[in-house]
């Protein structure tokens, strides 16, 4: 037989080192290892274990118990989306942040890792540049490999320093973008507010001066909204405000995955000028045909009613306030057992850690010895390459088990304090927090 294309012989079709402890991790894998897979504890996840709201269940029900209904969620929708879920998204828009959008700025998709794909494919030729920070979450450098065919096209500027484990003062950051901008010319900017992996989120200033800065050089700034409902701060930054309408070259990418729950159930939509929209939706044609017409059904169903009711605004607080406290216990437990530097973030599931040596081999011999699960930080960029990545995301309703995971962490790096059972707890715990601001 021929072989497979080029992409996927390099490994270019989504290899990382996130894929491999994954694939480390694999029931099958524990259980060679010697070990219960009853008894791994496992960070490595970047998935939410809070329950979807309930008043979604209630919407597919509905469908589902309703023969004429569940008849209209076996016909194709739009290209585009439904219409009706399209002006229900603006009105959420609308109420929650202030922002006015049109139908003819929304496109609803099969989730956000397929409208990036096509994002990717609508703005990006072979041999276009685009900037990538480092780190930066993983499945973007797999997905640009896609339509680039190689990491020469991604520019990476680098916003973290691993030698203060704190990110770089934004004004550098911006200094080197503007550098890249004329240097490079780059079809597109593309990052996550909160990020993953290390759930920091820039200033709106810092977010608003690199759109400005991008649009002077006719280059797209996409930014993954994907983590926003769980920003920990009391009030939603300003940036999750910022209008495609005032800034054409901006993108605006959101996902059911995280806040509700949906990550099997597969659903997305991008914000963006309408020309930007036009142009994906016939990319998108030729990739899925439409989006899933039940899960457009029931999230409109859902979002319309709760939107009225007020459940919506209270599940999102809760929710939010969950994985704020899931935080602030790992970040506890590793001040306490650890005493290691890491990264205060300031949403999302995740918090990186310095573990002082090479990240990958760390995380199979952690996996080996206690069965604790975590991800090497250099799949994320080679700023993280000493660190990981500690997902506290599925164990938010198990806080005493990320104590216990994270104590067992503290015992592997440090044997000789925990066979004299000496506490690990540093002497200046400010010294082991990096604060994200």
């Amino acid at each position: 037989m021929q072989p497979f294309s080029k992409i996927v012989r390099s490994g270019g079709a989504g290899a990382s080192a996130v894929r491999k402890i994954m694939m480390l991790a694999d029931r099958k894998n524990i259980i060679n290892l010697g070990l219960d897979p009853a008894e791994v504890i496992s960070f490595g996840g970047g998935w939410v274990g809070h329950q979807s709201p309930e008043g979604l269940r209630a919407a597919y029900r509905a469908i589902a118990s309703d023969a004429k209904a569940f008849y209209r969620s076996g016909a194709y929708s739009a290209t585009s989306g439904m219409s009706d879920l399209k002006r229900i998204i603006a009105d959420l828009e609308q109420s929650f942040y202030g922002l006015r959008l049109t139908e003819e700025q929304i496109i609803i998709g099969q989730s956000a890792t397929q409208l990036t794909h096509a994002m990717f494919l609508t703005l990006l030729d072979p041999d276009d540049h685009m900037i990538l920070f480092d780190p930066t979450y993983a499945s973007f450098t797999g997905q640009a490999h896609l339509v680039q065919r190689s990491e020469k096209g991604i520019v990476r500027v680098r916003a973290f320093d691993p030698k203060t484990w704190t990110y770089r003062a934004e004004k550098d950051i911006l200094a080197d973008l503007r550098t890249a901008l004329s240097k490079y010319k780059p079809k597109l900017i593309l990052f996550s507010s909160p990020d993953n992996p290390t759930g920091y989120s820039f200033s709106d200033t810092f977010i608003r001066d690199m759109i400005v800065a991008a649009e002077k050089s006719g280059t797209y700034v996409a930014m993954d909204l994907t983590y926003h409902a769980l920003y920990f701060g009391d009030k939603s930054p300003a940036h999750v405000a910022y209008s495609p309408a005032k800034y054409k070259n901006l993108i605006r990418i959101h996902s059911t995955s995280k806040w509700c729950r949906g990550l099997g159930r597969r659903l997305g939509w991008i914000e963006a000028d309408a020309a930007v929209i036009g142009a994906i939706a016939a990319v998108q044609q030729g990739l899925i045909l439409s989006p899933d017409m039940m899960h457009q059904m029931a999230f409109a169903a859902y979002l319309k009613k709760s939107m009225a009711d007020g459940t919506l605004v209270k599940y999102l607080e809760t929710t939010r306030l969950k994985y704020k406290r899931a935080a602030d216990v790992t970040m506890a437990a590793i001040d306490k057992h650890v005493g290691a530097r890491y990264l205060a973030p300031t949403g999302s599931l995740y918090v990186v850690m310095d573990v002082g040596r090479a990240s990958e081999a760390f995380s199979h011999e952690l996996l080996k010895r206690t069965g604790v699960v975590v991800i090497p930080g250099d799949g994320f960029g080679t700023s993280l390459k000493n660190g990981v990545r500690i997902s506290f995301g599925p164990l938010v309703d198990d806080l005493k088990k990320i104590e216990t995971g994270i104590k067992k962490m503290g015992d592997f790096m440090h044997p000789v304090r925990s066979l004299r059972g000496v506490p690990s707890s540093a002497s200046n715990t400010l010294s082991n927090r990096a604060s994200s601001r």
